[in-house]
């Protein structure tokens, strides 16, 4: 969902406005108040829904109006794809991590093999 929904503001709105819709959510539902027992998860979605405007905000300026909310990936100034909130998955270190667990695994499990085989 748009953050900008979440929060209840437009695309256009100011820092100001957006601190100011952002506290407004967050005393009506923050779990300390609220004996609804929804109100955590309302909660992690509106401070998620900050912490995304503010970054777009920081990086792109005021026009964020191409943005692509169902993808969290975004080009910076130097080309790179960067991750917003993306998934572990999707960048690239966690998948040198995997190969690399898997090729030490392996040779820990030959070593292993190798080392009942001898009679130890």
């Amino acid at each position: 969902m748009d953050p900008f929904d979440i929060l209840g503001i437009p695309r256009s709105a100011s820092e100001e406005e957006i601190k100011t819709a952002y506290r407004k959510l967050a005393r009506r539902y923050h779990p300390d108040g609220n004996a609804d027992p929804e109100a955590y998860e309302k909660m992690r979605r509106i401070n998620e829904a900050y912490e995304l405007i503010k970054q777009m905000k920081k990086n792109q300026g005021e026009d964020v109006e191409d943005w692509e909310f169902y993808d969290f990936s975004y080009r910076n100034s130097h080309g790179m794809e960067e991750y917003q909130r993306g998934s572990i998955f999707q960048r690239p270190m966690f998948r040198w991590i995997v190969l690399l667990l898997m090729i030490g695994s392996m040779l820990l499990t030959t070593f292993f093999a190798a080392f009942m085989k001898a009679g130890f």
